[in-house]
C-alpha cells in the first residue's frame, strides 16, 4: 500500500495569511515525504499518523482532500474489502489528483504515482 501524497488540488487563493500557509505545509511535505511515503507495511500506522500530522496542518483548499485520502488508506489498511467499492475508490482517486494539483501547482512539486493505488 501506498500512503503517498501524490495527490492534488486548486491553488490557494489569495491573501497573505493563505500563501504562508501554503509555504509552511509544502515545507512540510518537503520535510515530511520519506516519512509518509512508505510501502513498508511494518510502518504503516506510523507513516499514517506522520501523513495525518502534515494533513491536519493543511491550508483549507486542501485539508477535505487529504482527509479523504487518510479515510481510505486507513481503511484500506483495516477493511480493504470495504475499500474496493467502486464508490470509495471513486473518492480516493479524486482526491488524490486534486492534492497532486495543489502541490504541484501551489508548492512546485511532483510526487510520482507509486503502487497500485494510484
Amino acid at each position: 500500500m501506498l500512503v503517498g501524497l501524490a495527490v492534488a488540488g486548486s491553488l490557494v487563493a489569495g491573501g497573505c495569511g493563505s500563501h504562508r500557509q501554503a509555504t509552511g505545509f509544502c515545507a512540510a511535505i518537503e520535510q515530511g515525504r520519506a516519512a509518509f511515503d512508505s510501502t513498508d507495511e511494518a510502518h504503516l500506522t506510523a507513516s499514517l499518523a506522520e501523513f495525518d500530522r502534515v494533513a491536519a496542518n493543511a491550508p483549507a483548499a486542501i485539508a477535505p482532500e487529504l482527509k479523504t485520502v487518510s479515510a481510505f488508506l486507513r481503511l484500506l489498511l483495516h477493511d480493504p474489502k470495504s475499500a474496493a467499492t467502486a464508490a470509495v475508490f471513486v473518492r480516493y482517486s479524486t482526491a488524490v489528483r486534486r492534492v497532486d494539483r495543489y502541490l504541484h501547482e501551489t508548492c512546485g512539486i511532483h510526487i510520482p504515482p507509486q503502487g497500485k493505488f494510484l
